[in-house]
């Protein structure tokens, strides 16, 4: 048993030896080789400085979201309307038909949706740091027939 597989890694040793050391092609498929080789380090090097940066970004928001969060400073209306806008339209088929009002963190939602996203949508926008209520006046529909607000396709990720 020992012997044939003896056999067998001396005549893969014996083709490879072949195959890159053939007087016609074997310098092209160890430089070839050499290449991917390269490009697999480079390409690792890439991939662990894009997660540096990744991490570094991830805990600096997280440290300066927990600041906030200690330091309770009032929230003016204009950046809580931002906030609210940036975090429904992550949940929104069609974001841009609600139109948001804040006064005083209090925040009015009014403006067609589909009948299937009002919950995720307030769910959302109480979440929001600074919110202290949410008042919807928000028009229902079941189909975005017939709605021009309601029509064209919405971010893919949400089809």
């Amino acid at each position: 048993m020992a012997g044939k597989k003896n056999l067998l890694i001396g005549a893969a040793v014996g083709a490879l030896a072949m195959f890159f050391f053939d007087p016609v092609r074997g310098r092209t498929r160890r430089i070839h080789i050499r290449d991917k080789a390269i490009r697999a380090v480079n390409k690792g090097i890439d991939n662990s400085l894009r997660y540096k940066e990744d991490m570094s970004n991830r805990i600096y928001g997280a440290t300066e979201e927990i600041k906030a969060r200690m330091e309770r400073r009032a929230v003016t209306d204009h950046t809580l309307e931002l906030r609210v806008r940036s975090a429904f339209g992550r949940v929104l088929s069609h974001p841009k038909s609600i139109r948001v009002t804040v006064d005083k963190g209090n925040v009015y939602l009014t403006g067609p949706i589909l009948t299937r996203e009002v919950i995720p949508l307030i769910n959302c926008v109480r979440k929001v740091r600074g919110v202290k209520s949410v008042h919807e006046r928000l028009e229902r529909h079941t189909s975005p027939e017939n709605i021009s607000e309601l029509q064209g396709r919405g971010p893919e990720y949400l089809i």
